[in-house]
């Protein structure tokens, strides 16, 4: 199949004329009358265009081969979700250990300042040790 029954086929199943595509993609019919018919072949500018409008790849077009490599769209979809997700579990764990170790700075800081009440209450506030300690006689 040579690149001209490929445009006539995608633009068939697109079920444009080949005036509308002309005007999609911005050349003359005649143009695209000459690449169906192989008399020419599109640029590369139009080549990107062509594929954009008929829904394929420039690769497909010139070659009839698909890449190997394409991603549907609802795969890239979930790999992005699953991306955003692993990020958020990222960002909880941090702030959860960046605020245990704001306790601890504090707890220590406590301790050099021998205001042992503090740690108490330090303590008592972070349910390591019960309230009842602190006031016991």
């Amino acid at each position: 199949m040579t690149i001209g029954n490929r445009i006539i086929t995608l633009r068939k199943a697109q079920q444009f004329s080949q005036e509308e595509l002309a005007d999609k993609i911005g050349v003359s019919r005649q143009s695209v009358s000459k690449w169906e018919t192989d008399a020419c072949a599109p640029d590369a500018y139009n080549l990107i265009a062509l594929a954009k409008v008929l829904n394929t790849s420039v690769e497909y077009i010139v070659t009839g081969k698909t890449s190997s490599i394409e991603i549907d769209k609802t795969t890239r979809q979930q790999v992005e979700v699953k991306s955003l997700a692993t990020l958020g579990y990222i960002l909880i764990a941090g702030g959860f250990i960046m605020a245990l170790i704001g306790m601890f700075l504090h707890f220590i800081w406590c301790i050099i300042e021998n205001d042992i009440i503090k740690v108490f209450f330090f303590l008592a506030s972070a349910k390591i040790m019960p309230v009842t300690a602190i006031n016991a006689p």
